[in-house]
């Protein structure tokens, strides 16, 4: 088991608001990036149709 105190590989300098790894990616706009994605395979299979992640 791994000890939880330890330090992240990119130290401690980020923002108080990331309080786990979810938070931690975040879109270009400062929105949660599990969440956008979330919200878009939701979409998709409401309705009934593909998803495509692109690169920008």
């Amino acid at each position: 088991m791994k000890t939880c105190s330890l330090s992240p590989p990119w130290g401690n300098d980020i923002s108080e608001e990331i309080t786990n790894m979810a938070e931690y990616f975040v879109t270009s706009d400062g929105k949660n990036l599990i969440d956008v994605l979330e919200k878009a395979l939701k979409t998709a299979i409401e309705l009934e149709d593909g998803l495509s992640i692109d690169v920008l």
